[in-house]
């Protein structure tokens, strides 16, 4: 798989996941609001793409490790997804 479908796999999964009061919650958020989310839907990106190989790997090559930053950059990419 490549980057690309793994996101929206993983995207697609957190919809499934969230609920859909939750998810009309998130997507009205502002983005500047995302860290909000840090304990909630970022912590389930966390957890998630220790699983994600290619994800992991994808950040590994851009030289972002830190899990906390790998889910934030998801929380916003979810976002974008979502608009």
């Amino acid at each position: 798989m490549n980057i690309t479908s793994e996101l929206k796999s993983l995207f697609d999964d957190m919809i499934l996941e969230i609920g859909k009061e939750n998810l009309k919650e998130f997507i009205k958020c502002n983005p500047n609001d995302l860290a909000d989310y840090h304990y909630t839907i970022g912590l389930w990106f966390r957890n998630r793409i220790m699983t994600k190989p290619v994800i992991t790997n994808f950040f590994d090559e851009l030289n972002i490790k830190n899990k906390d930053d790998i889910s934030y950059f998801l929380l916003l990419l979810f976002w974008h997804y979502l608009h």
